[in-house]
């Protein structure tokens, strides 16, 4: 275990850091979040050329190799009026997994909790209603340590080409960095 997960463990749920906010951005900006969402978001567009929306079978495994592990992809539920109500997660990566169970299967308003459920849902929808791809930030200090900065990339594929009927999704975890402030109020603890 690093010094810095040994920190965060230490002092994490007393004092947290982070912002503990969500916000959901255009998936234009996907270079704000790293060259990995830049990457995935030009893969897609390449893939999409002039259609609305991407294809579902525009996700080829071999191509997205490197991002497999925090890959997932769901499946729209709309109701009888065809609004958007939830999503059938039916493939997770073997990271996204291990950073939320395995959900594959469930409706994501049953295997997430609510905070979880509420954003994923929102982003979604965001994306529906932009007819584009989005991205879910937050910054996680209400959890249990370590602290993570999340940023996931939803991107609405459809089978026919009218209306979304599947998400692909990229997720990225990085812990978050102790702030100056944080640091001098660890000066006294024994690492």
């Amino acid at each position: 275990m690093s010094s810095f997960e040994k920190i965060i463990d230490r002092i994490g749920a007393k004092q947290g850091y982070g912002t503990c906010s969500y916000n959901v951005i255009p998936g234009t900006r996907a270079a704000d979040c790293g060259s990995d969402f830049e990457k995935i978001v030009s893969y897609f567009a390449v893939k999409r050329q002039k259609n609305k929306y991407n294809r579902k079978s525009d996700v080829c495994p071999v191509d997205l190799k490197p991002y497999l592990p925090w890959i997932s992809m769901f499946k729209v539920v709309y109701d009888k009026n065809n609004t958007f109500q939830d999503a059938i997660v039916t493939l997770q990566g073997s990271d996204a997994c291990g950073a939320y169970g395995d959900c594959t299967g469930g409706l994501i308003t049953e295997v997430h909790p609510p905070l979880i459920r509420d954003r994923v849902l929102t982003s979604m929808r965001a994306a529906i209603d932009a007819e584009a791809s989005v991205i879910g930030c937050s910054e996680e200090r209400n959890m249990t340590p370590p602290h993570v900065r999340v940023n996931i990339i939803y991107i609405p594929l459809s089978v026919n080409k009218t209306h979304v009927t599947h998400f692909f999704a990229y997720m990225r975890l990085d812990k978050l960095a102790l702030l100056v402030d944080d640091v001098d109020k660890l000066s006294d603890l024994k690492i």
